[in-house]
């Protein structure tokens, strides 16, 4: 691994925002050099012991709270407390197979497991080489050596399915936590470019899914559950489940563990504390299985707006943090297609950002595929401090475990800081910059005792100058620059430097001013030159290529070698004290090839010379714990008594043989170390130790001078050197503001119909809002994007037509809403639950009901009306008739009587003119009423199809079929069938008064047929 740098620190073995009122913005105001504080003095207090040691032993609990505790301690006097996501929990898992068989020949799947006697799907791993003639398989289940159910995949993803990351949240973590389902949170920058793809694996509790899941590949390998237990080759099943005690994955590991006694397993719960467990996880060979569950714990180092590490340390086994991690002689967990995203995402082996995303969620999905770490949730970490300490700052990543912290805290009137922490040591705390600093305890001192070159800003996660200012050039993605001759490169066949020569092409050169550097001092006095610098890069680069001490120190050689390779060379520029580094690497950010290129110097040349003799001269101690544990020596420990002793004795031995590794420190002729310097550095060395029994040597704002692993006590004093460049005030930020979401508008979502939603939001601009769509049912992403913005702070989610139309009604979708700045990195969230509706559709059909209604009112009155004016027709018809018929008759008989024969004949002329007429009428009569009757007929007939439409439409709403156009068709043809009815109806009132016409008109034309009659006869009468 890379010393120190930020890359490998992003995340530490574990063994928001302040809750309290905002820090104030003044700092101490000193012009001296070094810290705010002259000692900091750190002591372990059990984390029960906490609350009540505030303020009387310690200014500051550094790790965090439980949250019962958390919650007592809120608004009590003199106790402030501050939150931040600083935490993950997950469930480890060993999915090394029971047996591995190396085949001569190039063999199937199906030839080996018939070979083997075992089903296909036994097999968890197949490789061949057919130009070598071999094929390597691995088993997770065999006759003759048993069966490990975490081999097998399908096993590991199914423990998803098995707890509730609610109930985790809400009742272990009291609320101070959010779920996670992959190696990011929620809270993490980069998790913004893989918020959908989480959403699709946001695992409900669901034990039936998970045991169908497990019985199907269980049962596939030859597994049989009896009697509600799982046997194979008829032994049960059993598990060993590691599980640490101190805190609340006690809680954790117990909930599994019943959850998978109840669908069959046996368990065997082991429980243990820090150092117990991890000389167990993570060193021993995982074929061993002696674990195959541990519920693992992490600390955040830093934030990370661009991740490269976090998805390798969690998911790819090349970067030596799985199952296996690194070591060469054991079993490693691999995944090749994992391998290769991971180091292309390390790596910059993309040529864009677009295509760095595309990396990125390919393998994270993989990851959660593999499900090698089940993921459990992320701690809001509360830490407690006394109202009097001041220059705090928030750390976004790391909370108050941030790096700025040990440089400013300070309480008023008083000169040191007492800092309480779980553990200052552990049987696993390890100060050596190759293979240890991997738990909390030792990182959160020894940051104390350096200054990086570059670190991650507290807020943003972007990469700033921290020890060493830095200049990129770059000639990526696709180009290359010239490496300069004189550049140089290790030569780790003959322990020296050489000139790289001509022709040597790299795609990036990062210049660091060490300005701030070169010329300081050591913690020990001695001068700070580019001695150093040579012999930090020789050293890991040595460990990385040499034959021998990269198979002694494979896992160191596994990660850091492949880093190297992407090293061209290094050139140093002693007049300037400028450091030029030459890489294949390119980012669409700078700063990360800045960051990329950097090898922190953290102990001075002879120390880290001295460490190499120890390791692989006289080979007494191990670098990396997985070398001690394999040759069972000690791993090599500078603040414990007995190692510093030996570190001592091997210096006196390097002085008394006259010892100088030249090589490292001669480049192009020229030798930056003289022998008086080198006797002067190790004499140095050995009286530090002598004074402070320790031999941790570093440059930054605090010395170590006590560390007593028993009394569990570590006294760090203030290093004032006037060569020191930084003060106090320097590296106070204080406490951010993180983009909060104030408000979401969601509107009523109607199917087929555009939906705007607003979202509010308050921070630091500039401000991204991304969202994502999901069916809670089925877990699909339905949408997802970026919201338009509106104003700095407001923005709008456009849902169009054609994306409504395909949600269903009445079934709830989630919609998540992330907010981000640029300046304060760390996203803020929110869900609703979204219901589309049919309340539009039923509103147009409750108004159209009610026309419908007022309508059909409206025509029954005027069809009353109208019969009644067809009542008085036919009563004005029958009232004519007979007028008509008793005026002929005595015109008749008058006419006979005066006429005669004439008058007879005029009679029956008249008689018969009243029948054609009276014939007439009733005809006509007869016609307007058949019309009328079948017109009225008509209007109740349509009326009562008005009516059964209203009621299918109806039906349709209260059946919720979601067919909202069919709807709209329906509602529309009921429009039109009102429409037509009161034309029919408009028609028939015209074709009422015609027949009233008509009728006025018939009695006329009566009348003036008499009056005809009569003419007719005058006329006649004149004539003869």
């Amino acid at each position: 691994m890379r010393v120190l740098s930020l890359l490998t620190l992003a995340v530490i073995l574990l063994g928001i925002i302040a809750i309290a009122l905002p820090i104030p913005t003044t700092v101490l105001a000193q012009e001296k050099k070094g810290p705010a504080s002259d000692k900091l003095i750190y002591k372990a207090i059990p984390l029960q012991n906490a609350p009540d040691a505030l303020g009387k032993e310690i200014d500051i609990y550094l790790f965090h709270l439980r949250p019962h505790q958390a919650k007592e301690l809120r608004g009590k006097p003199g106790i402030k407390l501050y939150s931040a996501p600083a935490g993950l929990v997950n469930y480890d898992i060993n999915p090394a197979p029971v047996y591995i068989a190396n085949y001569s020949g190039v063999l199937t799947k199906e030839e080996v497991a018939a070979r083997e006697g075992v089903p296909v799907a036994a097999i968890t791993y197949y490789k061949v080489n057919r130009a070598a003639g071999w094929t390597y398989v691995e088993f997770g289940a065999h006759p003759k050596y048993g069966i490990n159910p975490f081999a097998f995949r399908q096993v590991r993803f199914a423990l998803n399915y098995l707890f509730d990351r609610k109930y985790v949240v809400e009742n272990i973590y009291g609320g101070f936590a959010a779920p996670m389902y992959t190696f990011l949170s929620v809270y993490d920058p980069t998790y913004t470019i893989i918020a959908d793809i989480v959403a699709k694996y946001k695992f409900r509790y669901a034990p039936d899914v998970a045991d169908k899941l497990i019985s199907s590949i269980l049962t596939a390998v030859g597994a049989k559950r009896i009697g509600g237990k799982w046997y194979y080759e008829g032994k049960p099943i059993k598990i060993t489940f590691i599980i640490r005690t101190e805190d609340e994955r006690k809680e954790l590991g117990d909930m599994l563990a019943t959850e998978l006694e109840k669908i069959g397993f046996e368990v065997d719960r082991k429980y243990m504390t820090f150092g117990q467990a991890i000389s167990i996880v993570y060193a021993s060979d995982p074929k061993e299985l002696k674990w195959h569950i541990y519920t693992a714990g992490w600390a955040k180092g830093a934030l990370d707006k661009w991740d490269m590490v976090t998805i390798n340390q969690f998911g790819a086994p090349w970067f030596g943090w799985l199952p296996g991690y690194g070591e060469a002689e054991w079993w490693n967990y691999k995944n090749e297609t994992i391998d290769e995203l991971g180091k292309r995402i390390y790596f910059g082996k993309f040529k864009s950002k677009e295509e760095y995303i595309a990396l990125y969620r390919e393998a994270t999905e993989m990851i959660i595929q593999e499900s090698v770490r089940v993921w459990i949730a992320t701690t809001m970490d509360v830490y407690s401090t006394v109202t009097e300490l001041k220059g705090v700052t928030l750390d976004l990543g790391a909370g108050l475990r941030g790096i700025w912290n040990p440089r400013e805290w300070y309480v008023p009137g008083k000169t040191e800081v007492r800092v309480g922490h779980l553990h200052v040591w552990t049987a696993r705390t390890v100060w050596n910059i190759y293979g240890g600093f991997d738990d909390v305890y030792s990182v959160d001192i020894e940051r104390a005792t350096y200054d990086p070159f570059i670190w991650a800003h507290p807020f943003s996660g972007e990469r700033i100058p921290f020890r060493a200012e830095f200049k990129v050039e770059t000639a990526g993605p696709t180009g290359k620059l010239d490496v300069p001759p004189d550049a140089i490169k290790w030569d780790a066949e003959h322990d020296r430097w050489v000139p790289v020569g001509e022709g040597i092409k790299a795609t990036s050169k990062v210049v660091f001013d060490l300005s701030k550097f070169i010329g300081a001092k050591w913690h020990h006095g001695q001068t700070i030159t580019w001695a150093d610098v040579l012999a930090a890069w020789a050293e890991l680069w040595d460990i990385s290529y040499d034959i021998e001490k990269s198979a002694l120190e494979s896992a160191i050689a596994s990660t850091s070698k492949p880093w190297f390779d992407t090293v061209k060379a290094i050139r140093i520029l002693p007049d300037e004290k400028k450091l030029e580094v030459y890489v294949d690497y390119w980012h669409f950010d700078p700063a990360y090839i800045a960051d990329y290129a950097t090898l922190n110097i953290v102990n001075p040349a002879e120390l880290i010379f001295v460490q190499d003799y120890l390791a692989f001269t006289l080979k007494k101690y191990a670098l990396d714990e997985t070398r001690a544990e394999k040759e069972k020596i000690p791993q090599l420990n500078l603040v414990l008594s007995g190692h510093a002793a030996d570190v001592k004795k091997a210096a006196e031995e390097i002085l008394s043989k006259g010892i100088l590794p030249e090589g490292v420190f001669t480049v192009n002729g020229k030798s930056y170390m003289t022998t008086d310097e080198w006797k002067a550095r190790l004499n140095a060395l050995i009286k530090w130790i002598d004074a402070y029994g320790t031999a941790w040597v570093s440059q930054g704002p605090f010395k170590l001078v006590k560390f007593d692993k028993d009394k569990q006590i570590a006294v760090l004093e203030a290093f004032r050197d006037p060569t020191y460049p930084f003060k106090p005030g320097d590296w106070y930020f204080g406490i951010p503001k993180p983009v909060k979401i104030v408000d979401v508008k969601v509107p009523t979502i109607y199917p087929g119909q555009e939906a705007k939603i607003e979202v509010d939001v308050e921070g630091v601009p500039p401000i991204d809002v991304i969202y994502i769509l999901r069916d809670t049912a089925t877990g699909a992403i339905i949408t997802s994007g970026h919201a338009a913005k509106v104003t700095e702070t407001k923005f709008e989610i456009t849902f169009t037509k054609e994306l409504t139309a395909k949600l269903k009604v009445y079934t709830p979708y989630e919609l998540e809403i992330l907010a981000f700045s640029e300046k304060v990195s760390m996203p803020t969230s929110t869900s609703k639950i979204i219901v589309p509706s049919t309340a539009a559709v039923e509103k147009r059909i409750e108004e159209v009901s009610k026309h419908v209604e007022e309508v059909t009112g409206a025509l029954g009155k005027r069809v009353e009306e109208v019969t009644k004016r067809v009542e008085e027709m036919s009563r004005r018809v029958e009232e004519i008739s007979k007028a008509t018929a008793e005026q002929v008759a005595s015109v008749r008989e008058e006419l006979t009587k005066k006429l005669g024969t004439l008058g007879e004949t005029l009679g029956k002329s008249i008689e018969a003119l009243s029948k054609t007429l009276t014939e007439s009428l009733g005809k006509t009569t007869k016609e307007l009423t058949e019309t009328l009757g079948s017109s009225v007929k008509d209007i109740g007939s349509t009326v009562k199809d008005l009516g059964k439409t209203v009621a299918e439409v109806s039906g349709k709403v209260d059946k919720l079929s979601g067919d909202v156009s069919k709807l709209k068709s329906d509602l529309e043809g009921v429009k039109s069938t009102v429409e037509d009815l009161g034309s029919r109806v408009d028609d028939l009132s015209s074709k009422v008064d015609s027949l009233s016409s008509a009728l006025t008109t018939t009695q006329a034309l009566v009348g003036v047929a008499l009056v005809l009659e009569f003419v007719i006869i005058a006329l006649l009468f004149r004539r003869r």
